[in-house]
């Protein structure tokens, strides 16, 4: 509690469906509590938690978003760098990553929500990264590499 999170600038948007990244510098072995405030009404909220060592910044190297089929998020990664994604669709969906190792999917009501990361990866440009919801059509996500 009371580390304020910084928006890192990459938002995907479709439909009701938004995903943004946010990042917060704390201490080695933090624990704490995550509190969105929003600035009007939301139907549903998903958050996604990583721990990332030895950044050398918070800024991402690079960035890519998409609403397409299936959510296509080609990367850029640097040396030793570790890319994240996220992806969600107002429909029920299960996900399928390609390039990136999925760790978590949710499900509220008839939404769907997925994230994925890699890490320790070789430079690449163009990494190729989708997010494919089985049956959605409605769909957004997004991809950040950070180093």
């Amino acid at each position: 509690d009371g580390v304020a999170a910084t928006y890192l600038g990459v938002r995907a948007e479709s439909a009701q469906s938004v995903c943004e990244f946010w990042a917060a510098a704390t201490g080695a072995n933090a624990t704490g509590n995550v509190v969105v405030v929003w600035s009007a009404g939301v139907g549903r909220c998903i958050i996604h938690v990583w721990a990332a060592y030895d950044l050398t910044s918070m800024t991402p190297t690079d960035t890519a978003t998409s609403t397409a089929d299936p959510t296509a998020l080609n990367i850029d990664v640097q040396a030793d760098g570790m890319i994240l994604g996220i992806a969600a669709t107002v429909e029920a969906a299960t996900y399928t990553w390609t390039g990136l190792t999925e760790r978590y999917d949710a499900a509220t009501e008839s939404n769907a929500f997925s994230s994925a990361d890699s890490s320790n990866l070789a430079q690449e440009t163009n990494r190729t990264v989708t997010a494919d919801p089985t049956g959605a059509s409605n769909r957004s996500g997004i991809s950040i590499a950070l180093r």
